[in-house]
């Protein structure tokens, strides 16, 4: 039981780093919209590829507050509820196979 137990704790750790690393991207991007920098620029470009699908999505059920885009704000607070709950319990869940 041992192997799974390593096998819990390695996917809570990188399922940990990949939730962190796109609350990261959405606070970027949250913040880039008040600039609207030029998307042309590589950097730029890859962040709205990897952001847009999600916020795509989000913005179908949850329309803007008049000028207002609460969609990234919604998508960091599943991330971060994920990293909480989900992330935890598979580290837990290992421990406690070892």
């Amino acid at each position: 039981m041992f192997i799974f137990g390593h096998l819990f704790k390695t996917v809570a750790s990188i399922l940990h780093i990949i939730l962190q690393l796109g609350i990261l991207l959405f606070i970027v991007r949250a913040v880039m919209s008040w600039f609207q920098p030029d998307r042309r620029q590589p950097v730029i470009s890859f962040i709205y590829q990897i952001t847009d699908p999600v916020l795509k999505l989000i913005r179908r059920y949850i329309p803007p507050f008049g000028t207002v885009d609460i969609s990234p704000l919604i998508v960091i607070v599943v991330c971060w509820f994920l990293d909480s709950f989900l992330v935890s319990t598979l580290a837990e869940l290992g421990n406690r196979m070892l």
